[in-house]
Parts: C-alpha cells; structure tokens; sequence
C-alpha cells in the first residue's frame, strides 16, 4: 500500500518508509531461524527414581555460535513437559537450568527431547527446533509399604500355617535335643545336659521354610487412561509385594505375559525386580491360562502365587482355570484383581458388573483362593491389608 501510494503521488520518502517496512519483514521471517543455529543441550538426570518421586534435573544449553542468543522459549519433555525460559545466551556461553520434575509413570526413559521457540528480534514469525537429548533414568513403579500378606505360611492352604507344623532343620527357633552324631558340629553341642554323664547331646532349631513368592502379572489388556490404569497398578502391587516379600527373607519369582517382560526372573534383589517392573508393558496376548500353563513347571510346591489382573470378561472366564492348574501342584494361590470398572470416567465394554465382579470373587473364594480387591482411588496398602471376606 505504501509502495503503491508513492507510485502515485511520486513521493520518495514513502518508498524509503516501504523498503524499511519489507526490510522488517523479512529480517522477522528469516533471523528467529538464525537465532536457534549453534544451541545445544545436555541433561544431567539420576539413574533410577520412582513415580511420585521428585527428581533434581540439571539442563545444560550452550551457545556454539559467535552471536547472542535470545530470548528462547521452550519446553522439556523429558520424564514431564516442563517449560523452560532463556532470556539471553551470550556467544560461546553455556546456562544451566536446574528444575524438579515428579515423573507421574514408570518406564526406561533413555532419551528426552527439547523443543526451542524463538521470534527474535521482532516477534513477526517464530521458528522451532527440536533437540533429542540423550540422557537414561528408569523409573521405577510406586510401591506400597505394606505389614502383612499371607505368603508366611509354607503350605498350600491358608489354614495349615507354618507355626502349627514345627519340623528338625537349620533355623534359628530352638526345636529339642538329641543324642550326638557324627559329623555334627561342635558348636551345636549342649554342654549343660552333657555333663550329666549321659553323653553329648546336641541342639535341634526348626526348618526354616521361606516360601518363594511367585508374582505373576496378566498383561493382556489395560483399562483406565495413562496413568491411571489398571497395568499400572498392576506393577505397583507387585512392586509392593516383591519388596515385602525380600523384606522379610522369601525368595522371589517374576513373571509376565507381555513382550517386553516374558523373560521370567528368578530370585532378584530389590533394585532388578524393579528395574523388570518398570520395563513391562500391556502388550501380551497369552492371557491367564496359557501362562499359567507354561509356567507351571517353574512353581514351586507348597509356594505362594499372586495372580494380578484386571476384572474383564475374559479373565473371568480364564482365572478359575489357571488357579485350579497351580492348586493341582500342591501351590497356594492368591488373586489380586483390579476392578476394571472403576478406572476412568468410560469403563471398557469388557470390564466386569459389580454383579460379575461379586460373582467371580465369590467363585475364587470358594476354591480356597485369598481374594484382594484393588479400585481406583482407594489407598493401595488398604486394599492389600486384609483378603475379602466372601
């Protein structure tokens, strides 16, 4: 317009005004672009943390370029998107940006990127770049401090506990004497009624009988939205139960159907357990039975297994079997079932009535079977401190 008024009234000084108006624009199109060349990032982050567990997280930007950078909007995505500001990055310069993120699901982040927004120098166009900044922590799934869970008893039903069956063994509680033998140890030898004349006698202790714990998580299907679903729970109780169980000296088995976690594992300490938990995902298609199935010649006799699953039509169907096949082996079993229906606004069309849900509850009840009921919103350790009374 300023072009075409100066054409007309052939005035030189509105031309000078356009030029300078086109010299606006375009320095406003093409330097932002210009104003994120040579920025780069580096993260500093922990290792491992857990869900709901702040981290310190240090983010490195560097000015490579001979110019001043600034100011640059942006966000990180790493673990949460959390926004960040620079207001100017000298030339050759670095700024470390330190922050706290809470990661809200657990999982292997190995990297995280960066996205950059500039509109310098006058805020006509803005250019972006994105930035992938390597950089591994795995988060690990929240776990519940719980007291008490019945995998003490060594036999395969909840009645026949361990304290009722003393048994000779290499425990600490005293079980009696007896005649000494040999290759028993000195140490063992009970001098006091020795010295009576009679002979050597010796110290007894009961067996020590750690039931091995056997976590076996259904990872066909999920319900509810990230994060809150019933996967995600899922590896929160075997969270919960894993470091419970090595708490109180059981040995530990894991197994999953999903992809990502069909390698079973046995016996690990805290920090691999939870490192498998957080590297699952929903993804399996074996369902209960079928995994119980290929299992059953890696189930301890007189163990305790923890079935985890959501309340779906399908696991309805599918949860009496695969208890009947692990009871077969002389095992305990314990159901640990997420109510489906109480994840999310919109339950899944396959999620359970909680007519269907009280039904399969009582079903498992009546084959000696513990039953815990998690739902979304109540506390973890509430759900997990006492089995249903059906």
């Amino acid at each position: 317009m300023l072009f075409a008024a100066g054409t007309n009234s052939q005035a030189g000084w509105l031309f000078v005004i356009a030029a300078g108006f086109v010299g606006v624009v375009v320095a406003g199109l093409v330097l932002p672009g210009a104003a994120l060349r040579g920025v780069e990032a580096s993260r500093d982050a922990p290792s491992f943390t857990a869900v709901g567990v702040p981290v310190a997280v240090e983010l490195e930007i560097t000015n490579r370029g001979r110019n001043r950078k600034g100011p640059l909007a942006g966000v990180d995505h790493f673990l949460v998107e959390t926004p960040i500001l620079i207001k100017h990055l000298p030339a050759k310069s670095a700024l470390t940006l330190a922050y706290e993120v809470t990661p809200l699901r657990r999982g292997v982040y190995e990297s995280g990127k960066i996205t950059l927004t500039s509109g310098a120098p006058f805020g006509l166009a803005r250019a972006r770049r994105t930035l992938n900044v390597a950089s591994q922590t795995v988060v690990h799934p929240k776990w519940s401090n719980i007291t008490s869970f019945p995998l003490l008893e060594a036999a395969s039903t909840p009645q026949e506990t361990l304290h009722e069956r003393p048994r000779r063994g290499s425990g600490m509680e005293f079980f009696g004497l007896r005649e000494y033998r040999s290759g028993d140890s000195p140490r063992h030898i009970h001098w006091k009624s020795s010295a009576r004349g009679a002979g050597l006698f010796v110290r007894e202790y009961e067996e020590h009988l750690a039931s091995r714990l056997t976590v076996i998580i259904d990872a066909t299907e999920s319900a509810g939205n990230e994060p809150l679903t019933t996967f995600e729970d899922s590896a929160s109780i075997a969270s919960s139960l894993v470091m419970y169980a090595l708490d109180v000296d059981h040995p530990v088995q894991l197994f999953s159907d999903s992809v990502s976690g069909r390698r079973p594992l046995f016996e690990p300490g805290k920090v691999d357990a939870l490192d498998w938990l957080s590297r699952i995902e929903p993804d399996g298609r074996r369902g209960l039975e079928r995994s119980v199935t290929d299992l059953l010649v890696d189930i301890y006799k007189r163990s305790t297994n923890v079935l985890i699953f959501p309340s779906t039509r399908k696991n309805a169907a599918q949860a009496p079997k695969a208890v009947a096949l692990i009871q077969e082996v002389s095992a305990r079993v314990i159901a640990v079932i997420l109510s489906a229906r109480t994840y999310g606004p919109k339950p899944s069309e396959e999620a359970l009535t909680d007519e269907e849900e009280k039904a399969l509850i009582a079903r498992l009840a009546e084959s000696r079977t513990y039953v815990y009921l998690v739902e979304q919103g109540r506390d973890l350790t509430e759900c997990l401190q006492e089995p249903l009374l059906v």
